[in-house]
This record gives structure tokens, C-alpha cells and sequence, in this order.
């Protein structure tokens, strides 16, 4: 069953990056669903794109260079990067600009972070959570994924 308040599944996937992630991709996401609304249309219908817990990314990997995507892997291993979420924001919904999967076995990680709320959406098979990040996580973050943003039109 899904607990989208559950942060003992935010606590598995930081002690699972700490095992060692396997097959780490980054994934860059489309415009916002309520903000840019024409826009998503747009480049949903002329762009190759995946669906990642519900929502649409561009199909193409994001290649981040190893220092990168080491500190990636430091903030969301930390455990006390991800705090209890603390209600709904008023940025228009949760969108995810960026996606990261990674495996562990036969497990499958995705974390989906958006920047709108400083909100982050932890999933595997049968799990999910929905925290709030901390600050210093929250800039860290943009600063190391920010830079690749390559496919996504900047809007008006």
C-alpha cells in the first residue's frame, strides 16, 4: 500500500544510496502542468519523453560528470536531507523538474525533486513517500542539477 506520508521509505532509499547505487540515471523534466500548460502540451506532443511516477521527462539521459553525480549521491543518502512534509505549498502542484533512478538488486529507486516546493517523491514497488527537503539539501541540490537543464524551454 501506498503512504505518500511514509518517511521510513525515504529512510530505506537514503540507506540504500549509502549501499551503493547501481545504473544511476538523471532525468530532466517538461514544463509545469499548471504554469506552462501550452507549453508541456507543446513539447509533449514534438518531443520524445518517459513517465516517471506519473509525470512526463525527456527521454534523453542527463550526463553528469562524476564529481556531480557523487554529490547527488551524498545529499540523497543523507538521511536528514528529507524532513516530514510539511503541507500543501502554493506553487501550482507538485512538478518534478528532475527524476533520479538508480538499482540496488533487482530494486528499482526513483526520487523526484521539485524545485517549485522543495519537495521530493521517493518510490519502488509498493512504496512511496513525500517530504520536504532541508534547505542547505534544497540549494545544494539546484546547484549540482540546475546546470544541466538542456532540454527544457525557458517559458515567458
Amino acid at each position: 500500500m501506498l503512504s505518500p506520508r511514509d518517511t521510513a521509505t525515504t529512510a530505506r532509499f537514503a540507506d540504500a544510496l549509502r549501499s551503493g547505487a547501481e545504473d544511476l540515471r538523471v532525468y530532466e523534466g517538461l514544463p509545469h502542468q499548471s504554469w506552462e500548460a501550452e507549453l508541456l502540451e507543446q513539447e509533449l506532443s514534438t518531443k520524445r519523453t518517459i513517465e516517471l511516477g506519473g509525470y512526463p521527462f525527456y527521454d534523453a539521459l542527463l550526463e553528469l560528470g562524476s564529481s556531480d553525480a557523487a554529490q547527488l549521491l551524498d545529499v540523497l543518502s543523507v538521511q536528514g536531507t528529507y524532513g516530514p512534509l510539511a503541507g500543501a505549498k502554493r506553487c501550482g502542484g507538485f512538478h518534478p523538474d528532475y527524476a533520479v533512478t538508480c538499482r540496488f538488486g533487482a530494486t528499482v529507486w526513483t526520487c523526484l525533486i521539485c524545485f517549485g516546493c522543495a519537495e521530493v517523491k521517493v518510490f519502488t514497488s509498493g512504496e512511496q513517500s513525500v517530504n520536504d527537503l532541508n534547505e542547505a539539501s534544497f540549494e545544494r541540490l539546484g546547484r549540482i542539477l540546475k546546470p544541466y537543464r538542456r532540454n527544457r524551454p525557458v517559458s515567458e
